[in-house]
Parts: C-alpha cells; structure tokens; sequence
C-alpha cells in the first residue's frame, strides 16, 4: 500500500492496485461519522464507436445510462434491495465522460463495500426485464425534457455539435432506447467495465486496512481475463456550430438563455492548467462579488443568478452563461463586452488563488467533495494531483493574461427557453 501525500498540508490519500487492476484510493476522516463509497467507471454516454483488436462496434445513444441502470439487477431483487435492509443510500448516474455508483452509509461498512463491489463485478441481463426498463427510461426522459435547466443544456448541446457525439443525451432518445438489446448491454460491459478501466474511491469513517482487506477477500478467486482496452472513434468536432440561435416555448414566467462560447483548443498553448486558469478568469469577471454581476444585478437586467461553466473538451472549449432575463440582447451585449475586454490585476489573481487553496483545505471535511476531487483527478490525467496547492501558488498573471488574449466571441450559440 502506497501513502500519496499532498505537498504543504498534512493531508494523505492511501492507494492500493489490487490483482485484478482495480485501483483503490482511501481517505479516512475520523471526525465524520459517514463514509463515502464510488465505484468509477472510465465510460461514458459519448462512446458510441469503438474497436477490440479488428473487431468493431457500435452502441446507440443511451446505451451506457441504460446499462448503468441495468447494473443493480441480481438474479432475485435487485442490489437497491439489499442496501435497503442496511439503510444505506445508494445511487448511480452517467455522464457523457464517465459512469459512478455510490453508496453513503454510517454503518455496515464490510456489508455495503461487498454489495458495491459484487454486483458490479457480476451482471444479471435478462430480455424480459430490459424490455420493461425502458419504459422507466422513456418516463425519465420525458421528465428531463420538461424540466426547463435539462432542456436547455441538451438543446445547447445539438445547437455546438456537428460531429462531437455530446450532440446526444447521455440517456439517449426514446427512438434509442427501443432499439437496445440485453446483447448491446453485455458487450458495453465486457469492453469498459473491466476492473482496469475502474477504479474506487472511499472517504470518511471508516479503516483503510479493513477496506482493502475486504477488497483482497473478494477478489481472492477472481480470474483475472486479458484485457485490451477498446480504442474508440472519435471524429474531429470543427470550430463551428450547427445552429447558431434556437428559440423553444415553455410558457415560463421569465425568458432563460443559455449563451455558449466555442473556441479552437489549438489555439491556447498545451497546458496541464488551463482548466484553472479558465475557471479563475470566469471567477474574477463574473462570480457573485464580481463588479460585473452587481452591474446587471443593480441595473435589473437579470432575474435570479449568473451562472457560468467552462469545459475543455477533445479539441475545443466551450464557456456558457445561463440567466434568466427580459433583456437578452443587451445582457449578451455586456456579457461579450467583458469577454473581449478582461483585464485581469495581480491582486486580483492573489485574491483567486487565496480562495481557492482554502476551499481545497476545507473539501477534506466533506466526504463528497474530497471524493469527487479524487475522482476527478483520476478521470483528468490518471493521478492524484498532491501538488495542487503548489500549482495554485504557481499560477502566474502573464500567463492568465495571455489566456484571457485567445478567448473570443466569434462562435456562439443562443438558446431561448420563453
């Protein structure tokens, strides 16, 4: 077992590769009375070509959300039935990147960690209860279209896509989920569910000896099988869009826009922090105590909040503000104004990197949020990132200025919910 220490606070995560590839991250946290339990899967809702030695496949839209859902089923009940009886909470979800299962409890750590890990490791497909799932499907899509913040991000999504398969939801089309078969299920697991491409990551109550002491346990018979990691197909997304402004009616009280930005990740130098510098530079222009937001806020020109997200995707970037408002044009006025303007101050840049070293400090005593910083970490370049505080320190105010130079506002989508 291996100790990963993060550099300047006294902080570890304790790592283990087990047998079968499966990689184990632990952070233990006495103060808590909770722990934390996800199973990770390296797939996601966009992989829908990929190849296994010379052989290929294809998956319909929805296939990993559908398989995702399918997981829990045993021969007799299902896996939620079993953590039921521990009172546990158990849930899972699907993003276009990435599948996770989890499980929090205070209780019954040995019990809930061995229904976690088993019912992933074996899976029940029957014909008879895949055909009824998508009807429970086909109900949660409905669902979603109705509901005004997932309709205007999957509309958002058509809207910047040609070719980047993020142009589908991550749950798929009613017309998709027709189409899938128990078959279609059980090669999407044997190609991504391999313990190679898994890992987990467990945080709060609990001992880390123990854990990986049951881990060992269940995998004492396992069968480790070759695997060969699937190459999948991606086709190159241009830095244009397939429709520039969409206008959908919902009879709701106040118009909401979701305003997306695409920009050519070629152009923004290779650099393992971009994703920070990106996020920093939205923060200072356009977070609640910016100049910017008392601006529109003093002036009414939007209901509610401000919110923004950036995402650095295979080979673009994209950045979309979402507000409610009556005044669309002149907010996206202002919002591409600012945008085309920044100029960013060192003191400002300091003031960033204070706040974000100390919300790192304080994710420890949540055991989501240091679960998911693990998590993501993973996800983003197959590490844990012990040095982040040093990175913080490191960002400098020539290179987010020189950021701030490539962001533009030439390729855009405007999405309208009214």
């Amino acid at each position: 077992m291996k100790a990963i220490k993060y550099n300047k606070i006294p902080e570890k995560v304790y790592y283990e590769k087990l047998k079968s590839g499966l990689e184990v991250y632990m952070y233990p946290n006495k103060k808590v009375r909770n722990f934390y339990i996800t199973y990770n899967i390296k797939a996601g809702s966009t992989i829908l070509d990929y190849q296994i030695d010379k052989k290929k496949y294809k998956l319909k839209p929805g296939t990993m959300h559908f398989l995702e859902h399918k997981m829990f089923e045993e021969e007799k009940g299902t896996a939620f039935d079993y953590f039921a009886k521990l009172g546990s909470s158990v849930n899972a979800y699907t993003t276009s990147d990435n599948t996770t299962y989890e499980v929090i409890s205070n209780n019954h750590f040995k019990e809930n960690l061995e229904i976690l890990y088993n019912f992933i490791s074996n899976p029940v497909f029957k014909e008879t209860s895949v055909n009824k799932e998508k009807d429970i499907i086909k109900e949660e899509i409905e669902m979603y279209e109705n509901d005004i913040d997932s309709k205007i991000i999957f509309e958002t999504e058509k809207m910047l896509n040609i070719n980047d398969n993020h142009k589908h939801k991550v749950s798929g089309e009613t017309e998709d989920i027709k189409k899938i078969t128990k078959d279609d299920l059980y090669n999407a697991y044997d190609a991504f569910y391999n313990k190679e491409n898994s890992f987990i990551v467990i945080t709060g109550n609990f001992n880390y000896l123990e854990a990986i002491g049951i881990l060992k346990e269940l995998e004492r018979d396992y069968k480790v099988k070759p695997y060969t990691k699937p190459i999948t197909k991606k086709e190159k997304e241009p830095i244009k869009v397939k429709e520039e402004r969409k206008v959908l009616t919902k009879n709701i009280s106040t118009p909401k826009i979701m305003l997306t930005y695409k920009l050519d990740k070629n152009k923004f130098k290779a650099d393992n922090n971009l994703n920070i510098y990106l996020d920093a530079i939205l923060d200072i222009n356009f977070s609640d105590t910016s100049d910017f937001l008392e601006l529109i806020t003093n002036e009414n020109l939007i209901v509610g909040d401000l919110n923004y997200n950036t995402e650095i995707r295979d080979n673009y970037i994209y950045i979309s503000f979402t507000f409610d408002t009556f005044y669309e044009n002149e907010v996206i006025e202002l919002i591409e104004n600012k945008l085309n303007n920044i100029v960013i101050k060192k003191e400002d840049l300091n003031m960033i990197k204070r706040g974000y070293k100390a919300d790192f400090i304080r994710s420890f005593d949540d055991i989501i949020a240091i679960n998911e910083n693990i998590a993501n970490d993973i996800y983003a370049s197959g590490e844990i990132k012990s040095n982040i505080y040093d990175i913080y320190d490191k960002l400098t105010i020539n290179k987010i200025n020189e950021i701030t130079k490539k962001i533009n506002t030439k390729v855009k989508t405007i999405c309208v919910i009214n």
